[in-house]
């Protein structure tokens, strides 16, 4: 299958070859119902969007919604195929004062109070437009909603909406909104074309709007017990953000102090301090001093802060969003949460391969993961032989190894040692890998950016448009049928059939194939050929061709990237833009986000199982889909006491630790150093069945932070012992 070709090129570098021992393995248990849907997503959740602080948890808005409990980190994870969530992108949280959250998303409001999801949309309710861009709660039980086309109040009986057109609302295009401790409400508009957002200010009853901005839009708003509202602008012609204070008379502009950055979220603690969220780090601003956090002078994983909160208990805690997982800070110490509720490096999966009955392989954006049962391996440049992180192809050999195509060579691994070849220590005329394939004498074709090539074992054959039937050096796919016919897709000149020793080309120019641009290429069991173009699906039977678009089929005008066969002969159609489509030579079924668990209607890559589960690579995630109910082999309670390896490991601030119990059984993990001492008691107490994370910030039982080292881990229950030994590098 190929991939975008200018996202490839970018990452042509060279390396020479490397044969390396694998040392560390990162391992993460992940919980999955089987076999009671049809969907079930792995998702790489790290980014966090938005918090809602429930006292004892937290909420995490991510890929999907996370439930996070403060005192061990043990994580819940909900999306669209195991929950009432209408979509896995998640816009605004907040919590009512009978406890229950509510969820924003781009297709609908959705209220959660523990036990059952209710959905609220433009077709079942008053509100005006399903995608919410801001939620508050008041004290009298009111959800205030901002959408693009007005502003809601939702009692719990009646909707109220509010426009320029019934009411004093300056503008319907709603960008964000707070609530004083008076319980007026504040709301924040923008203007698409002049560019001048207001600020209105609701009692119940009257509507006052401060005109107090001109050619900008207000992006943030906090209110504090002085009775000031913060406010985040941007500049509608330079893109520049400026923090500013409005007193209900006096505007005040804090533009030096956060002047180049984006200021993405505000919140202000006990102690007066106002807390920002930018584009690069965290700062704190007492009213007098400023002051920066960063990777460069803390502990911060990451300097883009989505979101900032203060903890609701008023310990002075800090917690922050981040695209790479939840951050906590106490004034001195960060903690660091990974929030991912799979081992996908990135959510942009290219490419899927099956390994035997139980393993599947993902190539993504950030590396390779391997799903072993319940276990996730997570294979990086920092912990392997890979030469770049971005794997654009997975292939299993029948013999054991597993290849990998990647933006900076070729590479084996064999489970033990990695291999890398590259166009400096092989016959490889490119490094940038778009396609694998093993043919039935067990010869290796590699499609590349600049020919194709044959690899047996020991020798490379290169074929190009110089020396062979290739009308184009840019190889895009592979296929083969059960007649030996090597089926060579590429970006630029059609098709091509090679059976050894004639080349045979079918382009516009001579044939009924739609495009000479080729994405993918799949065989059905009467040696049919399918073909999937720029802009319409192709049947060649060796004679005749038929084409399938628009116009005689649901198939969009889209690029039909992804194309296979499942195990009942149904064809499967991956697009660019408009999800998955089934035909089983007969009827078209469609598959998108707004009416199935695909993660995303972006697919790049899919494959089948053996129990004949679809696997769906996309741009956020993969879906698994089985209309007879997923089957991935295991059950969701645990069978065994089961103690997993932490994840990250090594590690530098915080790892994650997971834990399994079939029973409800009393639990005990400690941590001890080389000497056999007891260095920290991460818990001990009883436990529901099930699987449970634990996070330790690598400190002692004094709080103190322990030095860089080899340490065990060590699970004791009633009738079983378990260790792991993980490192931890400062």
């Amino acid at each position: 299958m190929t991939l975008l070709w200018k996202t490839l090129v970018r990452f042509i570098h060279n390396t020479r070859i490397s044969r390396i021992a694998v040392f560390v393995i990162l391992v993460f248990s992940v919980r999955v119902n089987a076999q009671d849907s049809e969907w079930v997503t792995f998702l790489a959740s790290r980014f966090v969007s938005t918090i809602a602080d429930a006292g004892e948890h937290l909420w995490l808005g991510s890929t999907g919604l996370v439930k996070m409990r403060k005192s061990d980190g043990n994580l819940v994870f909900y999306d669209k195929t195991n929950s009432g969530l209408p979509d896995n992108l998640i816009t605004a949280l907040t919590i009512d004062t009978h406890g229950q959250l509510w969820i924003g998303t781009e297709v609908g409001l959705a209220k959660f109070n523990g036990v059952d999801w209710t959905l609220y949309t433009v077709s079942n309710s008053s509100l005006p437009d399903n995608s919410i861009r801001s939620l508050v709660s008041d004290e009298s039980g009111n959800i205030w909603i901002g959408t693009l086309q007005g502003l809601v109040k939702y009692d719990g009986v009646d909707w109220t909406t509010y426009t320029p057109q019934n009411s004093g609302i300056p503008d319907e295009k709603i960008s964000a909104l707070t609530v004083d401790n008076d319980g007026n409400v504040w709301v924040g508009t923008y203007e698409t074309w002049i560019g001048d957002g207001s600020l209105a200010m609701f009692n119940g009853t009257r509507w006052t709007v401060y005109r107090v901005l001109e050619y900008q839009n207000i992006d943030h708003l906090l209110t504090d017990s002085e009775g000031n509202v913060w406010i985040v602008i941007v500049n509608v012609f330079t893109g520049d953000y400026e923090l500013a204070r409005f007193s209900g008379t006096q505007l005040t502009v804090y533009n030096q102090s956060v002047l180049g950055i984006q200021i993405h979220s505000l919140a202000k603690d006990n102690q007066g301090n106002l807390w920002m969220g930018t584009s690069a780090g965290l700062t704190r601003f007492d009213g007098l001093q400023w002051t920066h956090y960063d990777k460069q002078n803390s502990e911060m994983m990451d300097d883009w802060i989505n979101t900032v909160i203060v903890d609701v208990n008023g310990n002075g805690i800090i917690w922050l969003g981040t695209p790479s997982g939840l951050m906590r800070f106490d004034g001195s110490n960060w903690d660091v949460y990974y929030t991912a509720s799979s081992g996908l490096l990135s959510n942009v999966v290219y490419t899927i391969a099956v390994q035997g009955e139980e393993t599947v392989w993902a190539g993504t954006h950030g590396g390779a993961a391997k799903l072993s049962g319940r276990d996730w391996m997570t294979y990086t440049t920092r912990n392997s032989g890979l030469p770049h992180n971005m794997v654009t192809k997975i292939v299993i050999d029948e013999a054991g190894p597993v290849w990998m195509g990647t933006g900076m060579g070729l590479v084996k691994f064999d489970g033990m040692d990695w291999e890398v070849y590259t166009d400096e220590n092989s016959g490889l005329p490119s490094n940038v890998i778009s396609d694998l394939l093993f043919d039935a004498s067990g010869h290796l074709w590699i499609g590349t950016t600049r020919g194709l090539v044959e690899y047996d074992g020991s020798s490379w054959v290169v074929y190009d448009d110089l020396n062979s039937g290739l009308p184009s050096r840019k190889i895009s796919t592979l296929a083969h049928d059960s007649r030996n016919n090597l089926w060579i897709g590429t970006i630029d000149s059609g098709l091509v059939q090679y059976d050894g020793t004639d080349w045979t080309i079918h382009s516009t120019s001579n044939s009924d194939i739609p495009s000479n641009t080729i994405y993918d290429i799949t065989v059905d069991s009467a040696d049919h050929i399918w073909i999937g173009t720029y802009a319409a699906l192709s049947r060649f039977d060796g004679s005749q061709w038929h084409t399938y678009d628009m116009n005689n089929s649901p198939l969009p005008y889209t690029r039909m990237r992804a194309l296979k066969i499942d195990h009942q002969g149904n064809l499967w159609v991956g697009t660019s833009e408009q999800g998955v489509l089934q035909f089983n030579g007969t009827e078209w079924t469609i598959y998108n986000t707004s009416n199935s668990g695909l993660p995303n209607n972006v697919v790049f890559s899919i494959e089948v199982d053996t129990r004949n589960n679809l696997w769906i690579g996309t741009a956020a995630g993969i879906g698994i889909h089985n209309p007879e109910g997923v089957d991935l082999g295991y059950i969701e309670v645990p069978t065994a006491f089961s103690l997993f390896q932490n994840y990250p490991n090594p590690f530098n601030t915080s790892t994650t630790i997971a834990f399994s119990v079939p029973v409800i059984a009393h639990v005990n993990i400690q941590i001890f150093n080389l000497l056999g001492q007891s260095v920290y008691e991460l818990t001990d107490r009883v436990y529901e069945p099930g699987t449970h994370r634990l996070i330790w910030n690598g400190t002692d039982h004094t709080s103190t932070t322990v030095s860089s080292g080899l340490y065990y881990l060590r699970m004791i229950t009633e009738s079983e012992r378990k260790t792991k030994s993980m490192i931890l590098l400062r």
